[in-house]
């Protein structure tokens, strides 16, 4: 359904940069998160056996590429709502504790 209110300028003014596009951005990755945890967990045997090894790579490792994403999505999102950039403000941090920690 959000694809299609991606493919008209009208529609798509219902969903992006709202509190719709961030909520759904926050129960994808609530999804993804529980996701990540059930795949990863040594007990259900569905990517890992009980040795802790992988057993299904594609499983494992598209479980977390689809987690990145939506971390990806939820900075996107919360750089053109809020104008908040977190790569930016990490980089920035990075460079100012590097500066205190040398100085």
């Amino acid at each position: 359904m959000v694809v299609i209110l991606h493919t008209k300028p009208l529609l798509s003014s219902i969903i992006l940069g709202t509190k719709i596009e961030g909520f759904i951005i926050l129960v994808l990755i609530t999804f993804w998160t529980a996701l990540v945890a059930i795949v990863s967990d040594t007990r259900h045997g569905l990517a890992t056996d009980s040795s802790g090894s992988i057993a299904n790579g594609n499983l494992y490792y598209f479980s977390w590429a689809g987690l990145a994403t939506g971390v990806a999505l939820l900075t996107s999102f919360l750089r053109s709502k809020f104008g908040f950039d977190l790569g930016g403000e990490l980089r920035s941090r990075a460079e100012r504790l590097q500066q205190w920690v040398w100085a």
